[in-house]
This record gives C-alpha cells, structure tokens and sequence, in this order.
C-alpha cells in the first residue's frame, strides 16, 4: 500500500468525498490547501501508482482562449487506498499512538 502524507491525505479525501467529480489541479489546491510545489509531484506519484487517473482537455487551446486544463479522477484503486490509510489511522488515533498525542 502507498504511504499517505498528511497531504496526501487532505487530497484524496478530497476525491474520496466525490468520487465521480473530476478536478484540475488549481482545484486540488485550492480546495485541500496544498502548494503547487508539494501538490503536483504529488499528483504524478499517485499516478504512477494508478491511485488516480488524468485526462487533458480535447478542445484545441485556441478554441478555448486559455491553455488546456488537465484533470484528476480517483481510481478504483486510490478509492481502496484511501479507506485502508484511514481506518488505519483511526485504528492508531483510537489506542493513542499518532506522536501528537504523546
């Protein structure tokens, strides 16, 4: 299973809390508050491990009068990522072992 950062998790909650909602990265920054710099490495990782998926824009640019947006979706498998990370992060939260409640 892929280890989830704090940021990680804000942005696949983000996907987790509307599955079928696709969203470009600005979004995914604004929304789970994850610096572009932190967020798109990110992105690429989760990616690559077919935790979510992503599509450009058909509409030719000049069409558009803005560059092409690329969007994110959640995968069948970042879905199953998500639900393990948090029940096991419920699991440490419930019996006292996350550091911030030393």
């Amino acid at each position: 299973m892929a280890r989830l950062s704090a940021q990680g998790i804000k942005v696949l909650s983000l996907f987790a809390s509307a599955p079928s909602i696709r969203r470009t990265g600005f979004e995914i920054s604004k929304a789970a508050k994850v610096g572009s710099g932190t967020l798109y490495p990110l992105l690429a990782r989760f990616e690559a491990e077919k935790i979510l998926t992503s599509e450009w824009e058909t509409e030719e640019p000049v069409d558009l009068k803005r560059p092409r947006r690329r969007y994110y979706l959640i995968t069948r498998e970042g879905k199953k990522v998500f639900h393990a990370a948090m029940a096991d992060l419920n699991q440490f939260s419930a019996k006292g072992d996350l550091a911030w409640n030393t």
